[in-house]
């Protein structure tokens, strides 16, 4: 783990408690019973785009099971540069391929993920996680994506990510070409890294194909003036906004994400005679709302 200096960790340059700060929402995913019914919503009706569909039986044991339940596809999607702010999974394929372990049956959430500055960050995270008795899914890298990561569990079966680096998708709309898929990792790395432009450099010597990555183009006619830009719709998602859970255990769940992620409370309500609370981890008031699991029949 990091060094500590009067019992705190140096994130570049400053102490804090935790050895590495969460700067924002990088993206989220949900497994739904419907795929086809959610892209149409997400993409038709939102605007995102599809930046890659990853097939999670195509390597499984169970592959030809798997294949019968239905779309084994993982949809990863934009609304702007990052190569995915939302994930989608059918989750009946989800649960039926193990990859849910023993996450309660009424979590739907595939992920919620965190944004770091540095690899390193990544890197101590792990270690801080392990020291904290906190549950972890899996570390590396991921592909389609290019996000190294690190998936820890809060107390109620929610997967994190904490992460840094993301693929970028430019105004050509390609992701990056399957040809690159080569740096993913499936175990911690060993640091240093070389940077992303000298795996660059290596695909192009190799002579791959960079136009050959996956693209969702728009088939909707641009027909609305958008502050002056003609697109598809009479509006744009430029962000995407706070997280709300409901929880069993508010007290346990507040603490995990103050404690050991390292969110900020910013304030705490009672509505109907129930305790909520609002957390931040940058300047927006929260980018996690925490809500007892009695208020989501009101």
């Amino acid at each position: 783990m990091a060094a500590k200096r009067n019992g705190r960790f140096d994130v570049g340059g400053v102490l804090l408690a935790q050895p590495f700060k969460i700067r924002r929402l990088g993206h989220f995913g949900l497994n739904v019973p419907d795929p086809a019914a959610c892209l149409d919503f997400y993409c038709e009706g939102l605007g995102f785009r599809i930046s890659d569909p990853l097939d999670v039986a195509e390597h499984h044991p169970k592959r030809d099971e798997l294949k019968k339940l239905g779309d084994t596809n993982m949809y990863f999607l934009r609304h702007g540069t990052d190569h995915h702010s939302f994930v989608l999974c059918n989750g009946t394929i989800y649960n039926a391929a193990g990859r849910g372990g023993d996450i309660p049956r009424d979590v739907t959430v595939n992920q919620m993920t965190w944004q770091v500055a540095s690899l390193a960050e990544v890197s101590n995270a792990v270690d801080w996680f392990n020291a904290k008795g906190v549950r972890i899914s899996r570390v590396g890298r991921d592909m389609p994506g290019s996000n190294w990561h690190c998936y820890p569990y809060d107390p109620e079966g929610h997967r994190n990510e904490i992460y840094y680096g993301m693929e970028q998708i430019g105004w050509t709309g390609l992701s990056k070409p399957q040809a690159m898929h080569e740096r993913g990792f499936r175990e911690r790395p060993p640091l240093p890294q070389m940077p992303e432009y000298e795996e660059v450099k290596q695909s192009a010597a190799k002579g791959v194909d960079f136009n050959s990555g996956f693209r969702h183009p728009e088939t909707m006619p641009a027909k609305y003036d958008v502050d002056g830009i003609l697109l598809p719709r009479p509006f744009k998602v430029v962000r995407h906004g706070p997280i709300r859970l409901f929880c069993r255990d508010l007290k346990k769940m507040e603490a995990f994400y103050t404690d050991i992620l390292g969110f900020t409370r910013t304030e705490a309500l009672t509505w109907k005679g129930h305790r909520c609370v609002f957390l931040r981890c940058s300047t927006e008031h929260h980018s996690l709302a925490l809500y007892p699991i009695a208020l989501r029949e009101k």
